[in-house]
């Protein structure tokens, strides 16, 4: 894992061409976090740095050619499974609405 990612959640995003292509929601590090908050320009340069890091680790088609999305929590249920669904409806309310990401650390039983 890269060294400033905490933790991390890869969906599938729709693509005209193929289909799907990987999008990751990427927890940083508390350090990490601290300054992406406040300065775009690093925060671009950990996305390339984060997507280099996988280019060289996974194969092709694993690359996130979806993009990252920094979050301050990956949603999982209660017994620690990835709610894949919130960060679809996520993603989604983003391109609607242009809002910023907001995940909730609860879930449904």
């Amino acid at each position: 894992m890269h060294p400033s990612v905490a933790d991390a959640a890869v969906i599938g995003t729709p693509d005209e061409y193929a289909g799907e292509l990987p999008l990751a929601f990427v927890v940083l590090q508390p350090a990490a976090s601290a300054v992406v908050e406040r300065d775009q320009k690093y925060a671009d340069e950990l996305r390339s740095s984060i997507f280099k890091h996988v280019a060289d680790a996974k194969s092709k088609h694993k690359r996130l050619s979806g993009g990252i999305i920094f979050t301050d929590v990956i949603p999982r249920n209660a017994s620690g499974k990835i709610l894949r669904r919130l960060l679809r409806d996520a993603r989604q309310s983003m391109e609607s609405t242009s809002q910023p990401l907001s995940l909730s650390l609860h879930s449904k039983l």
